[in-house]
């Protein structure tokens, strides 16, 4: 792979690019991004601009932390909010600069994000849609950014889904949080546990 910081600032001119395009849009962005936000492609893009290196760095940390303790051959991974595939492209990069073990992974948003990553798999739903196949013989399920933005009541389904329908014999999670409040919560990775 080419080096990441040139992997980095060429994905970076890109949606430069695009976003640069749209600037008669610029005055119509919101102060606060949110999920109907999204759906406009120019707010894709200065999403994009304004967390992405920031979001790849901390999946890029992440995934060295998991994958120095997973000691399987394989994983099937899902990633449950993964909007454009920041995370999917931080283990790409990451898989490409260590060799990790053989992964599976799949995305599911409910944006259809204009310029997810080469290669991502895909599928377009609402968290309340996903159902058993979604979960079926995965190993690790990352929340990339959307736990804080779901109410108790689709977390309960969610989880009641995830036990429900997981046939592995381990399963691990990965976390990552908004806060409007920083002291709230207390980021860490503990070792990967048994159910």
């Amino acid at each position: 792979m080419e080096n990441l910081e040139k992997y980095l600032d060429k994905n970076m001119k890109s949606m430069w690019s695009y976003f640069k395009k749209n600037e008669s849009n610029w005055c119509n962005l919101n102060s606060s991004l949110n999920i109907k936000s999204y759906s406009a492609v120019y707010n894709q893009q200065y999403y994009l601009l304004k967390y992405f290196p920031a979001y790849f760095t901390e999946y890029f940390h992440i995934w060295k932390r998991f994958f120095n303790q997973y000691n399987k051959k394989s994983i099937n991974i899902i990633s449950i909010g993964c909007g454009v595939g920041i995370d999917f492209s931080a283990l790409k990069a990451y898989n490409q600069l260590n060799k990790i073990p053989k992964f599976d992974y799949k995305g599911i948003d409910l944006i259809a994000w204009q310029n997810k990553f080469k290669g991502m798999p895909f599928t377009q739903k609402d968290i309340g849609e996903i159902d058993t196949d979604d979960l079926e013989n995965i190993d690790l399920i990352v929340f990339p950014k959307i736990l804080t933005e779901l109410t108790d009541e689709s977390l309960i389904k969610l989880a009641n889904k995830i036990v429900e329908s997981n046939t592995s014999s381990e399963l691990y999670f990965i976390n990552s949080y908004i806060t409007k409040d920083s002291f709230s919560v207390t980021p860490s990775l503990t070792p990967p546990t048994k159910l």
